[in-house]
């Protein structure tokens, strides 16, 4: 073999021995021989079984005299198949034992060892791209191994001889990172696969992840393997709590917890809190804070690490158990009763003595009880201070800001423990472990490739309401195996996902075809064939939904946010209707409030809900039925202030919580306020013949100045947009607008319109107003127009399949 730089550098590594051992009998090779072997053995056990029960047995001594005669040689056999299963158990026992014990060490990554180890030439790539590990790599980035071999035969002529650094040793990662930095055909042939380096990373991340995974899965002598199989006579010494089993789930059994691979914590620094809370001699309370179902996987972690043995010992033996207080609330209509049950399940506890009581609700567990008349506070204040109880309440961070924060006796019993929702690289790694369980449901028939796993979990961050956006995520994954073996589709790639998740959610997601492409770089002109004579918010409008539909927006924030300011009746409202014909391609995509009607004190509570009186909020409703479309705010500046915060909030991070709490998605949702205010003023600069663009400052200064609308929530919006008054030809133009859409309902009953330009300019000089712009147009056109048409027809003087037209004097006049 020729003598490579990084050849002194294996020879040098403590995992230097596996290497030779692989390269003479690779890890699979020795599975498969040991399995063949016990087959084999097997077989020769039953024959010497068989041989040792025939004198008991007639019928079996009659089989057993065949092989009699070979007894002898059977028994070589036996020795030399006993051999090889001894020699090979020792090899892998050999491999075990030195991997685990030296692969912390200083020292090259086995995977990447490996592949350098085993290749015969100075190409790094080309070792990558033919190793074991490397094929798995392909497969994670959607690539064959058809397509590698052809980016191999046109490189392997130019014998590249790439130098060598110690970090290509670290990690497959670093080794893969290394090679499309230095390597610029390599990274070219990638990206035509639209693969980037982050992507080919992370899923060699993947890979090693997996085949590390595979071997802690046979360190069967490790503690926490053992620790899987329950220990003898543990729970003998403790009480039970039969009441509380009634209402209760014990987290040692559930599948959440036990579905958990080994060391699977994602949750690390809360969890160390509890263990610390929990083992205090008195006051053992934590009350465990986050975003959505964040509190609930820290108890579930919590409970794995007891289950198999990896806790703190003054935890070993405890039962966590969870309340589910929903269940609990549903079976008491007094006070009386809930209180009597509630003390019989905490005396339950107390005397158990290994029962760790989880609250699952506490701000809303303490809220119905309070309905009832029951003071929750008061009732358990004895037990939580005893020294033979402990309890974990969970609560979801806006519900406890608004219910528990300034509770100072829930604060004087409970240790807070903040925990923020899983995010980003968290997301991703917990994605990653059960694609690979789907996988293995679907017995390999699919495979997740790694940017459909990282698609999954950028969906599930954008388009989460009422849950986190893990359990979004993993929603989408556990929905997309079906749908891919229904539609054969054998490997799962970003576009199969993005696929999935538009047919799911009915939003355009994925690669533009050819029609939407057309119609995203004609906006401008669909939306001027509706609104007349707004350029400036045509333009800004048709700029934002491009960059959302090209994914350059800011996936955090909503769709698009905009203030329409000007007088009435110059097309504010009709631009939001245009944008759910033309964009959204349905009208019935525009969402309406008119804020005017949200100024009182309770106008906040009537958008997002009550939880005193379980009204739904009509804002959390609206969005939650239709998460995708355009919502108008119509008179945005007469709303209640406490409104106005909450769509700071909503402007600023896309979402807001409803009344109990559970968040509600608002990112992909084009939010149009409208507002007069300003219109005088707008008017004077007009006829001062400035120019609206220019002067745009002036007038949102005056808005300030008149607290009309705050600073702060004027910059939440992307664009402010001032709309023109409309002259005489916007007017005109207008008016052949509404005159068209009157001819267009005509003729589907038949009738025939004819549209002269004398019944333009009298739509437009007596139906427009200075004051109220184009609106009184479609007044004076359903009186001076449409009534004459309406007796006309029920007289009988104007039949299908007539033309008609109006004279100078809006007579009506039939053609014969």
């Amino acid at each position: 073999m020729k003598i490579f730089p990084f050849r002194y550098h294996l020879e040098t590594s403590p995992l230097y021995p596996l290497f030779l051992l692989d390269a003479f009998l690779s890890h699979r090779t020795r599975h498969r021989l040991f399995h063949l072997l016990n087959f084999i053995l097997l077989i020769f056990f039953l024959i010497f079984l068989a041989a040792w029960f025939s004198p008991l047995w007639s019928a079996l001594a009659t089989v057993v005299a065949w092989f009699q005669p070979r007894l002898p040689e059977i028994t070589g056999a036996t020795l030399i198949f006993l051999a090889l299963w001894l020699a090979v158990y020792l090899l892998e026992a050999f491999f075990r034992q030195r991997y685990f014990s030296v692969r912390t060490a200083a020292g090259p990554s086995f995977d990447a060892g490996r592949i350098l180890f085993n290749t015969p030439e100075s190409d790094l790539v080309i070792a990558l791209l033919t190793a074991p590990a490397g094929v798995k790599w392909l497969i994670r980035l959607g690539l064959t191994l058809e397509q590698g071999a052809e980016f191999l035969a046109a490189r392997r002529p130019k014998k590249i001889s790439l130098p060598f650094e110690p970090k290509l040793l670290n990690s497959l990662p670093s080794f893969v990172g290394s090679l499309v930095d230095s390597q610029a055909d390599f990274a070219k042939w990638l990206l035509e696969f639209d693969v980037k380096r982050a992507e080919a990373v992370g899923a060699a991340q993947w890979v090693e992840t997996l085949t590390e995974a595979e071997r802690e899965a046979e360190r069967w002598w490790t503690k926490e393997h053992l620790a899987h199989h329950p220990g003898l006579a543990k729970d003998w010494a403790y009480g039970e709590s039969y009441l509380l089993n009634q209402y209760s789930l014990d987290l040692l059994t559930a599948p959440e917890t036990r579905g958990r691979p080994a060391g699977a914590i994602w949750y690390q620094a809360a969890v160390e809190q509890l263990e610390t809370i929990l083992g205090r001699s008195r006051e053992a309370n934590a009350l465990v804070v986050g975003a959505a179902s964040a509190p609930l996987e820290v108890v579930y972690e919590l409970a794995a690490l007891i289950r198999t043995g990896r806790i703190v010992p003054a935890l070993e033996a405890k039962h966590p158990k969870l309340l589910r207080t929903a269940i609990f609330l549903s079976r008491f209509k007094e006070r009386q009763g809930l209180e009597s049950e509630l003390v019989k399940i905490f005396n339950e506890v107390e005397k158990s003595g290994n029962t760790i009581l989880i609250l699952d609700d506490l701000p809303s567990f303490a809220t119905h009880a309070a309905a009832l008349g029951a003071d929750l506070e008061q009732l358990l204040d004895p037990y939580l201070s005893s020294r033979r109880i402990q309890v974990i309440a969970l609560a979801e961070t806006d519900a406890y800001q608004r219910t528990l924060a300034t509770n100072r006796a829930w604060q004087a019993r409970f240790e807070v423990v903040s925990v923020e929702d899983s995010a980003g690289q968290t997301i991703e790694a917990r994605l990653f472990e059960t694609a690979e369980k789907i996988e293995r449901r679907h017995r390999g028939q699919i495979t997740f490739t790694y940017q459909a796993v990282v698609a999954l979990a950028d969906l599930g961050e954008q388009f989460a309401g009422g849950e986190s956006a893990f359990d979004q995520a993993l929603d989408f994954l556990t929905e997309i195996g079906p749908w891919a073996a229904a539609a054969r589709s054998f490997k799962i790639g970003r576009a199969e996902a993005l696929k999935f998740v538009s047919q799911k959610l009915k939003v355009p997601l994925g690669a533009i075809s050819a029609a939407e492409q057309e119609k995203l770089l004609n906006l401008e002109k669909n939306l001027h064939d509706r609104v007349i004579g707004q350029d400036q918010a045509t333009v800004a409008v048709a700029s934002a939904l491009r960059r959302s539909r090209a994914g350059v927006r800011n996936l955090k924030r909503p769709l698009g946010s905009f203030l329409f300011l000007g007088p009435t009746g110059v097309g504010k409202t009709e631009m939001a209707k245009a944008l759910a014909a033309v964009f959204f391609d349905d009208e019935e995509r525009l969402l309406r409030l008119d804020m005017s009607e949200y100024t009182g004190p309770d106008a906040l509570k009537r958008l997002i809900g009550s939880f005193a009186t379980g009204e739904p909020g009509v804002l959390a409703k609206l969005l939650r039925e239709q998460p995708y479309g355009v919502l108008l705010l119509d008179e945005f500046e007469k709303t209640d202030p406490a409104v106005r915060n909450l769509f700071l909030q909503i402007l600023d991070e896309g979402f807001f919580a409803d009344m109990r709490g559970e968040r509600v998605n608002a990112r992909n949702i084009l939010f149009i306020a409208t507002s007069n205010a300003g219109a005088p003023l707008i008017w004077d600069l007009v006829g001062a013949g400035q120019h609206l663009l220019e002067v745009k400052k002036v007038i949102i200064d005056s808005l300030i100045k008149h607290n009309i609308l705050p600073p702060e929530l004027l910059n939440r919006f992307d664009q402010v947009v001032i709309f023109n008054p409309l002259g005489e030809a916007e007017s005109r133009a207008v008016a052949r607008l509404l005159l068209t859409k009157l001819a267009d309902r005509l003729k589907e009953r038949g009738l025939g319109f004819q549209i002269t330009e004398s019944v333009v300019e009298q739509v437009a000089k007596r139906g427009a107003d200075k004051q109220f712009g184009a609106r009184p147009m479609t007044r004076f056109i359903q009186d001076q127009l449409e009534e004459p048409v309406a007796r006309a027809l029920i007289q009988g003087t104007l039949k299908s399949g007539a033309e008609f037209s109006f004279d100078d004097k809006l007579q009506l006049a039939v053609k014969n």
